[in-house]
């Protein structure tokens, strides 16, 4: 519906109260355009989309020729789905005021959710020459571009919606994202910079400009920039919620809990910071109260497929196994397509005894991405578990293959030959592994659990050394 100045609550109260009296005794009674303008805002507002209709279609039954409520009814129309009927009453509505900025933004929204996105362009590179509201048009357009995949094109009609409202946080947003599927994150600093120069006090320019820095991993920048937009304006969610962002990638988990809380008291109604809240304290080993916040991500949302993942992973470090696999299970059937969900079944199914499951859970997380070392650890040490050597050393070498310079990889396959009794081949698995990352060389002393084996490798590796 068009912005308008909100009504009176009580009075809105006392109409629809009036509205709905005269519906259900089918007298007839008195509302002028106002009033159907406010009951059907009431309708809209408690997201009952049929009595907002049946509001709207009576209101136009008593004023046809009212534009407010021809573009209320093909809002209406949108947002039920009835996009047949929603194009009908917008080509009724373009005979009237074609180029009414409402009307051209619902216009491009039917084509959008029609996957129409070359009309879409097409549309609005027309009517950006008959309307002076150019913001508004410029960012549907870049989403159009975006649509398509012609990211270039898109950051150029972001920047444009951006130079008209400074304070687009949804251009903003969509410009950084462009910019990294691009893989110019660098080039966007320039934008917020501009922004700033013209605007010091834009505190979503400095927002943005601090998420940039921590996506480029520079997070001294990104929590300087983003205390300085928090300092221009200390009430903004995003502000403590993406500098808990950036203490996490910092692993200051403490830190993380501090402005993930203080993001939680300016909105609650927000899952995704419930589950970063509850991720942070899952890293800090603090699986109770990691469990109790992802158990509030899933009050907001039953199917926020992450906080499902958090409750199995944390139960999972409780040896709760059959538990855990019940929320793997769920957080897969919401996304079978994310590699870590499946990792988690995995693991639940091979601590349960379920050996086949547990490989059929690794095939699936090598389909969807082979460069993860904990996937070629985890998959080899079960046929190692089980005594097939030979099987471990194949699925390790595949790993090695695909991640040659991961050491931790080297010192698992000279595990593996060393169990196998192949000590020539695995002294030289060995000294590439110590050139590698010499450090990571107590993994492998505490891969056996005999003091012999332990002492052997430890004279082997203390030579290498000198």
């Amino acid at each position: 519906m068009q912005e308008e100045e909100a009504f009176d609550a009580e009075e809105q109260r006392v109409l629809v109260n009036r509205y709905e009296e005269m519906l259900e005794s089918k007298s007839s009674c008195f509302f002028d355009l106002d009033d159907y303008e406010s009951i059907i805002q009431h309708y809209m507002l408690a997201n009952d989309l049929e009595q907002a209709r049946k509001a709207c279609e009576l209101a136009m039954s008593n004023y046809p020729y009212s534009t407010n409520l021809l573009l209320d009814y093909a809002h209406l129309l949108v947002n039920s789905g009835d996009l047949v009927e929603a194009k009908e009453v917008v080509a009724k509505a373009e005979h009237y005021f074609p180029f009414e900025i409402d009307l051209i933004m619902l216009k491009a929204s039917i084509l959008s959710q029609e996957a129409e996105f070359d009309k879409l362009i097409a549309y609005l590179e027309e009517m950006q020459h008959h309307v002076e509201e150019k913001d508004r048009l410029f960012y549907v357009l870049g989403n159009g571009y975006f649509q398509k995949g012609m990211l270039n094109e898109a950051i150029t009609c972001y920047k444009n919606a951006i130079k008209l409202d400074p304070t687009n946080e949804d251009a903003l947003s969509d410009l950084l994202y462009s910019y990294e599927l691009s893989g110019n994150l660098e080039t966007s600093l320039g934008v917020y910079e501009e922004l700033i120069e013209a605007d010091p006090y834009n505190y979503k320019a400095w927002l943005n400009k601090g998420v940039t820095f921590n996506k480029l991993k520079r997070y001294d920048d990104a929590i300087e920039a983003i205390e300085l937009s928090l300092a221009i304006n200390e009430k903004q969610f995003l502000g403590y919620f993406h500098l808990g962002s950036v203490y996490m990638n910092m692993a200051e988990y403490d830190k993380s809990i501090e402005e993930f809380k203080k993001a939680l008291e300016l909105d609650k109604t927000i899952p995704e910071c419930w589950v970063c809240l509850g991720a942070s304290f899952e890293e800090k080993g603090s699986f109770d109260q990691a469990i109790y916040y992802y158990r509030q991500a899933l009050k907001l949302d039953p199917d926020y497929d992450d906080a499902h993942y958090g409750v199995g992973a944390c139960l999972l470090g409780f040896e709760k196994y059959a538990e855990a696999l019940f929320f793997f299970n769920k957080a897969i059937k919401l996304n079978p397509e994310n590699d870590a969900f499946w990792h988690g079944k995995a693991q639940a199914e091979f601590e349960l005894g379920n050996i086949v499951s547990a490989l059929e859970a690794y095939e699936k997380v090598y389909e969807l991405d082979s460069f993860n070392v904990d996937l070629w650890l985890d998959w080899s040490f079960i046929y190692y578990e089980q005594g097939d050597f030979d099987q471990a050393l194949a699925i390790i070498n595949t790993g090695i293959d695909e991640m040659p310079t991961e050491a931790e990889l080297l010192y698992r396959a000279t595990a593996y030959l060393i169990g196998a009794n192949r000590y020539k081949e695995a002294l030289a698995i060995l000294e590439n592994a110590l050139l590698l990352d010499f450090e990571l060389h107590t993994e492998l002393l505490e891969f056996f659990d005999d003091i012999d084996t332990q002492k052997a490798l430890y004279k082997l590796i203390a030579q290498y050394k000198k």
